[in-house]
């Protein structure tokens, strides 16, 4: 499946460069648009399995920024069931050009228990149709520095919030972005995104934003009040290209 996203100047940063809230938007889009077209889609999950979908890891790696006034087409197909996770792989592409290419892993969770449930025991998902095209890359919990330092502090707030009840999984980088700061980022672009999602982040919750720089990698923890993880985050930059 695939669709095109006009870039317009509500996905842009203050450089021109499409924000990773954006480009993570356009691939919850077209997930969610597949999902509906396979019969597996949030509705149909509740209403049979009382289960939404929550997501686990996230990757993606851009060859060159994505810019304001692009036209970016997404395509996306899904690599099935095995156990509680179920891979999800995405194309980027500008023209006919591939300029980059994204994977995810979802779970399905009891709305109620948060409980994980198993998919592969689901008809519905098992029945999914898999493309002879998927992807061979796995996304697994990478390690973070031990010594990361308190970046700023930040509640959840009301517009980071969606139907789950939850920080939105699109919103989780720009918080990383925002704790690395103008200054850092300057004359570079987001190249390559990880993220792990492990706590959810409610309405309220206060939350320590932690980094630490390895080279061109920022890491970046959000952990609540009793130093718990919620999410890591590594984030590889790359300087603008001259014609960028």
């Amino acid at each position: 499946m695939q669709r095109e996203f006009l870039v317009d100047s509500r996905d842009t940063d203050l450089h021109g460069l499409c924000r990773p809230s954006a480009l993570l938007g356009f691939l919850q889009e077209m997930a969610t648009e597949h999902s509906e077209v396979l019969g597996i889609s949030r509705r149909v999950m509740l209403e049979r399995h009382n289960s939404i979908w929550l997501l686990a890891r996230l990757w993606y790696r851009l060859d060159r920024p994505i810019l304001r006034e692009q036209t970016l087409t997404v395509r996306t197909w899904t690599r099935g069931a095995t156990g509680a996770v179920s891979y999800r792989d995405f194309d980027l592409l500008v023209g006919d050009t591939r300029v980059g290419e994204a994977v995810t892993s979802w779970v399905l969770a009891d709305i109620d228990s948060r409980s994980i449930q198993i998919m592969s025991k689901m008809p519905e998902v098992a029945a999914a149709a898999v493309p002879a095209c998927v992807k061979d890359k796995k996304l697994s919990r990478f390690p973070m520095p031990k010594d990361l330092s308190e970046l700023m502090r930040r509640p959840v707030w009301y517009s980071d919030t969606d139907i789950n009840g939850h920080m939105n999984n699109t919103r989780y980088v720009d918080v990383a972005c925002d704790a690395v700061g103008f200054d850092r980022m300057a004359g570079q672009y987001l190249a390559e995104t990880m993220v792990n999602y492990s706590r959810e982040c409610l309405p309220g919750d206060m939350l320590s934003i932690l980094g630490k720089q390895d080279g061109t990698t920022w890491f970046v923890r959000g952990a609540d009040e009793a130093g718990a993880a919620h999410f890591d985050t590594a984030l590889r930059f790359a300087p603008m290209p001259d014609n960028g």
